[in-house]
């Protein structure tokens, strides 16, 4: 099994915000186990993961920015 590191970024940086409002935007689609390791990442600037648990969080993603697109979409 392999494992993914994503390390944040500085929590003055903008991109740290943007990090942390995709995962708060999944937080309510993933299993439990993974939400605390999230929390756990956060709190120690680095989320280790394994490729499945990756691929839960991007599968996640992928889904939420589908139903955005598709909302501003209608609504163009």
């Amino acid at each position: 099994m392999s494992s993914v590191v994503i390390e944040l970024f500085d929590e003055k940086s903008i991109g740290r915000n943007f990090q942390l409002a995709a995962l708060g935007s999944i937080m309510s689609e993933i299993p439990e186990e993974l939400k605390h390791r999230i929390l756990t990442g956060i709190a120690t600037n680095v989320i280790q993961l394994s490729s499945e648990e990756y691929a839960t969080i991007s599968n996640a993603l992928a889904s939420f920015l589908d139903v955005v697109c598709a909302e501003e979409t209608k609504g163009a």
